[in-house]
């Protein structure tokens, strides 16, 4: 759909050559400062500290020496500058590739060869960078979604207004060629069915996944019984009945009268007490008995 007459193609051209220029200029300037550059500070340090002698070989340093003589990272500002990197690139990918095809193709290959160099520069320019977890990708998030939908919506414009795509396949029982309204109708249809997609694809597609939503379930609760000593649902009712209890006061204890040792083995006549032997059994009184432990 390339074969436009007239200034429609000389403008296509303009902005096709426009994006390769800026394109191959972010993704140059990405890796000479995200690579070049800590190598170059390195290089530097090492000289400065004597890990390079004056004819420029390397000279042997112990594992201490070493990591002195590494680039500090500052982690907070390169994950900063790497993500808004990945951004920007991300940003002429989605808003220009239907002016520019290979926009995709050429952030893959730069991808792959920057995946290569930061494993390099992190593991022999850095110091060893302490691992830390974070909950997302913060406002970066926010920023993703959106050039999804400006992108979408400035590939329409480009198809539908600046190519020949629309009024080629244009049906001649409603006219020659498209009009200007027309043209709109045919954009914010596109763009209605795809928020339409968009949507239900959200909708079938969870953010979560149902695991790591049980386990952060199951962490919540255990915090709430370990670090907020919040009782369970049994313990609550238990001690709600335990506590509860009546009391009353008598002026008078309603008891019944303790029964003495004749009332109570109605020995009323002194009747012998043995231990249980027959043939020799010793006689014992009830003041002797004898009760087990």
């Amino acid at each position: 759909f390339m074969k436009m007459p007239g200034p429609k193609l000389d403008k296509f051209k303009k902005l096709q050559k426009s994006l390769i220029i800026l394109l191959a200029s972010v993704i140059v300037s990405t890796n000479m400062t995200g690579f070049v550059l800590p190598y170059l500070k390195l290089y530097k340090k090492m000289a400065r500290e004597g890990g390079i002698d004056a004819h420029g070989e390397e000279q042997k340093v112990s594992v201490p020496e070493n990591s002195y003589m590494m680039v500090e990272c500052d982690e907070q500002l390169d994950n900063i500058k790497a993500t808004t990197q990945e951004a920007t690139q991300y940003g002429y990918i989605t808003l220009f590739s239907a002016a520019f095809p290979g926009a995709p193709l050429m952030a893959f290959v730069n991808n792959m060869f920057q995946m290569r160099t930061d494993g390099y520069k992190y593991l022999c320019t850095y110091r060893r960078i302490q691992p830390y977890g974070v909950e997302d990708i913060g406002t970066y998030q926010s920023i993703f979604e959106l050039m999804n939908y400006t992108g979408v919506m400035s590939s329409f414009l480009s198809i539908i207004y600046r190519t020949t795509v629309i009024p080629k396949y244009w049906p001649e029982r409603w006219g020659g060629s498209p009009t200007k309204h027309q043209l709109d109708c045919v954009f914010m249809v596109c763009c209605g069915f795809f928020a339409c997609v968009v949507l239900v694809i959200r909708l079938l597609i969870d953010d979560v996944p149902f695991d790591v939503e049980l386990q952060i379930k199951r962490n919540d609760f255990l915090n709430s019984k370990i670090i907020d000593h919040v009782a369970d649902e049994a313990d609550a009712v238990v001690l709600a009945d335990a506590t509860h209890c009546d009391i009353a006061v008598h002026p008078r204890d309603a008891m019944e009268e303790y029964l003495t040792f004749d009332e109570l083995f109605n020995n009323d006549d002194e009747d012998e007490v043995t231990d249980g032997d027959d043939g020799e059994s010793e006689v014992l009184g009830p003041e002797e008995v004898v009760h087990p432990a």
